[in-house]
């Protein structure tokens, strides 16, 4: 099944209900099963709203870079690493600054929600052939990607690197064809 508002997965189904839209699915599981588990999110309602900070921050303002940086060559691809770096850089000061996680010591909703960061970006720097995120720059960032990337219920549920290679290889070379067609 998929979402027929904007036509793609994924889309949850439980009692009857299509749930659609990963965030939205995300917050419906923390929702429903948060006392049978490891609850996503923080009791207090300030450190819940910082969580969804940081889940809204790597979405907005991440993830339409990290496209940018895939979809362009030359300058327009400079301009969108140097808005990458910017918005890593508060990753790395703000949102990781004495974590492990953003939720803290374990894995929580703004972990999940920009998980995609961890898994995505090494693909997509090799796809490019641009390295962007280096221990010096981004310690923290990497070892996020590291702890996250690196947990067993997380890397289980995870493409290889070799699919993540393929798919945005062809990713890249569909978005420059289409630019070039323009």
């Amino acid at each position: 099944m998929y979402n027929p508002i904007h036509k793609q997965v994924p889309v949850l189904l439980h009692d009857g209900a299509a749930i659609a839209e990963s965030v939205v699915i995300l917050e419906y599981i923390e929702e429903t099963w948060r006392s049978s588990g490891r609850p996503l999110l923080p009791d207090d309602p300030g450190e819940r709203a910082v969580a969804r900070f940081w889940a809204k921050f790597g979405e907005e303002k991440c993830r339409p870079v990290i496209y940018n940086f895939l979809r362009y060559n030359g300058n327009d691809q400079q301009k969108a690493m140097v808005r990458l770096i910017e918005s890593f850089k508060v990753l790395e000061d703000h949102g990781l600054k004495g974590k492990k996680f953003f939720n803290g010591e374990t894995i929580g909703y703004a972990d999940i929600v920009i998980g995609w960061i961890a898994w995505w970006f090494e693909a997509i720097e090799d796809v490019v052939n641009i390295k962007l995120v280096d221990h010096v720059t981004f310690p923290r960032l990497l070892r996020w990607m590291k702890d996250f990337s690196g947990d067993a219920m997380i890397r289980g549920s995870l493409p290889s690197r070799e699919v993540m290679y393929t798919y945005f290889s062809r990713k890249r070379e569909e978005l420059l064809a289409t630019r070039a067609a323009k």
